[in-house]
This record gives structure tokens, sequence and C-alpha cells, in this order.
């Protein structure tokens, strides 16, 4: 899994710092993994907007491998030519980082700086779409249409050789409603919503949507628990006792080894149709995370910090809860972030397995009657629970480790 920051271009007021803090921005979201920096685009807002294109071709000069996206750039609003010439010349700088992601827009004041009509954004939106897959290298046949023609247009730098540039529709709705794709199998936005709003005002065939809610979440965090709890447990004795580690070692590579998920048959078959078979999935699956970050954890501790503490004359019990467990803290709290999301994946899995409620019983249905929006229906309400959890995780990681030091004065958080 990758995850992407996306550039503050609404928050930054004071023009005197502005440009310093996006490159600092982008050179720590870089620095820590992120994978993509996402960028707006609005011409006239609300707000102070700084332009997404000039942004990103700032800091695509201080990064080295984080990739570029427009999310979303207005074709309409800024023509199909000029984007193009924009984004190619923005592919060129970054050595090829830049992925295109377009959309219509929603905002009246960007159609009306541009004097377009806001009620023709949908016609000049298709064509502005062909027009820049023919600018940007994706089809070599020249688009004329209405508003826009391509016919004896060549951009220079050339987009179609190494850093061509991938484009995305932004709007997935459009792509149905328009027959690009058939909406049977990849619904559509709208639908999902119909969908949500159903489950929410008349209830699902399960019953009502809190309640199959709650089931999962109450698999899930039985499993979280018990899971992290054992991992934390076996990591932390693990990794303080040496000759268990190589003990235990082989029995724990092959247990690892084992697809997990493809044990939630077992569990159906010992627990039946209990909360327990699914808790048991979230279980395995929590545990081995949990385990090899806390293991890891005490591994890592500080041996000078250790040599004192035995100095000072701290027997092993207060070497453990003093040094080696707040030591090993931020490896522990680390991999609660990532577990709870395969805590969720768990009781959802047990669930396919057999279940007579829950979030995974509703999507398994809505698959087998070929009702897709009702799968991405299903889908949106766990991500919204797996970030309710994550903050609440977040909250009590802060609580744990107030002892961490603060951030460096003018560090730009992500």
């Amino acid at each position: 899994m990758q995850f992407g920051a996306h550039l503050p271009l609404g928050a930054l007021r004071d023009h005197e710092t502005s440009g310093h803090a996006l490159v600092a921005y982008a050179e720590q979201a870089e620095e820590l993994g992120f994978a993509v920096l996402g960028a707006n685009d609005h011409v006239v807002f609300t707000r102070p907007w700084l332009d997404c294109l000039t942004s990103l071709a700032a800091v695509a000069s201080s990064t080295q491998t984080i990739k570029l996206m427009t999310t979303v750039a207005l074709p309409v609003v800024r023509g199909p030519v000029q984007l193009a010439k924009a984004l190619s010349t923005l592919a060129t700088l970054s050595n090829g980082r830049v992925t295109a992601g377009v959309g219509p827009g929603s905002h009246r004041g960007d159609y009306q700086a541009a004097g377009v009509e806001f009620d023709e954004r949908w016609p000049r939106f298709d064509e502005a779409i062909r027009a820049l897959r023919h600018l940007l290298g994706a089809t070599s046949e020249p688009f004329t249409g209405r508003f826009y023609d391509t016919a004896n247009i060549e951009l220079e730098p050339n987009p179609k050789g190494a850093a061509r540039i991938p484009l995305w529709i932004g709007s997935w709705e459009l792509s149905t409603r328009l027959n690009w794709v058939d909406p049977f199998f990849v619904g559509q936005p709208s639908g999902v919503v119909a969908r949500l709003w159903t489950w929410i005002t008349e209830g699902t065939a399960l019953g009502p949507l809190w309640l199959q809610a709650v089931v999962t979440m109450e698999e899930a965090v039985v499993g979280f628990i018990i899971g992290s709890l054992l991992g934390i447990v076996f990591g932390i004795l693990l990794g303080r006792i040496e000759l268990l580690a190589e003990t235990l070692s082989p029995f724990i590579k092959a247990a690892n080894a084992i697809p997990r998920v493809v044990l939630g048959s077992l569990f159906a078959i010992m627990f039946g149709l209990s909360l327990w078979g699914k808790a048991a999935t979230a279980v395995v699956l929590v545990f081995f995370v949990v385990f090899f970050n806390a293991f890891q954890g005490v591994r890592e501790v500080d041996r000078n910090l250790v040599a004192n503490a035995r100095i000072l004359g701290a027997n092993n019990r207060r070497l453990t809860t003093e040094i080696i467990i707040p030591s090993a803290l931020s490896w522990i709290l680390a991999s609660l972030h990532i577990s709870f999301g395969l805590a969720i994946v768990g009781a959802v899995v047990g669930e396919l397995f057999g279940a007579t409620a829950g979030l995974g019983q509703l999507i398994y249905n809505a698959g087998h009657t070929f009702d897709v929006n009702g799968v991405f229906a299903g889908m949106f309400v766990l991500a919204v629970l797996a970030l309710i959890a994550e903050g609440l995780i977040s909250a009590l990681e802060n609580r744990l480790i107030k002892w961490r030091p603060s951030r460096v004065s003018g560090e730009i958080p992500i």
C-alpha cells in the first residue's frame, strides 16, 4: 500500500514564507516515504489559492523520487492545449514523475474567470479529454470537435517520448454516463450514494446499517485487542530471552508463511457462526505484525542505555518496564496503525466464510446479486470506520508517548 500527501495550496497565507514552506513540506513528504504529492486546481476560489502547476514545478526541483499529480486539473478552464503544454514541461523538469489527474470541476468562479458557460462544462470536458489524449501522446489520432481542434498542433517538449504522462479521468460518474464503461460492472458514484441512503433510511436486507457496522467492529476490536496483546507479550518475551527466540524461530517463521486469510474457513468450522470465528481470523492477522515490531523494537534498544541502567542497579523487572518497553513503544504503536486495518480485514473475511450479519456479509450478498453499487457502499462504510479507528489510535499514541521530543521549529507537519 502507498500513501500520498496533498500540497496545502490554500493554507499558506503568508506570501513571504509560502514558497519556502511549500518546498519544505514536499521535501519532508518525500523523506517520510510518501509516494505521491497531489495539488488541486483553482483559478478563482473562495479563499487565496496557489496555482497547482506552478507549485508542482517549484517542488519538482527540490524532490527526486516522489510522484507529482494534479488532483484534479481543469482542462476546460485552462484549455487542453495550454494544460498539455504545462504538463509536458512539468514532466520534463521532473524526469517523468507527473500523473495528470483531470476533472470538470464544480466551482462556478473558475468557469466565469475563463469566460466559459458553466452549463457547457460536460460537453467541453468530453472534448477536452479527447484533445488531451492526442496532445499527451495517448493516441496518434488528432481530435477535431465543436470546441477544440488539435489537428495541426505538435507540442514541444514532446510527451510521446520517455516522459509520457499517464492521464487519469477524474470523473467516474462521467465515464459511466457517457457509456465509456458499463456501470453494470463498475457502478456509479450516484448509485453508491443512493444505495447508502437507502441503507441508512430503510435498512439493509440483514437489518439496520448501524447494526451491521457494530457487528463487524465488535469482531475487529476483539481480534485487534487479543492479537495486539499476544503480539506485544511474545515480542517482548522473545526479544529479551535469546534462547527462547532461537528455539521458537523456526515455528514462528513457518506459521508466518501460512496464508493466514485461508484460516478463516478453518475457524468457521471450529467456531461456527459465532463472533469468535471472525475474531480469530483477525487475531492471526494482527498478531504477527505486532509481534515482529515489538520483537524488533526490543532488539533495537540502545545497549549503552541498558548497560548504564544495570550499573545503577536496575534488576530485570525494572529494566524491562522502565527501559525496554518505553524504548520499544514507538515500534509497537507504529504496528497498531497497520494492524487495526488488518483486524477489519480479518473480520470481513471471517464473515465471508459464514455469518448472519456484518458488513462483510452485506458486501458478500451485494456481490452475489450483482449489486456493484452495494459493494462499493459497503467498502465506503468500512473505510470510514477504519479512519475513525485510526484517529483514536493516533490519540492513544500521543497520550502514551508524551515524553517524545516536540517538533523542531520550522518543521512542516504532514
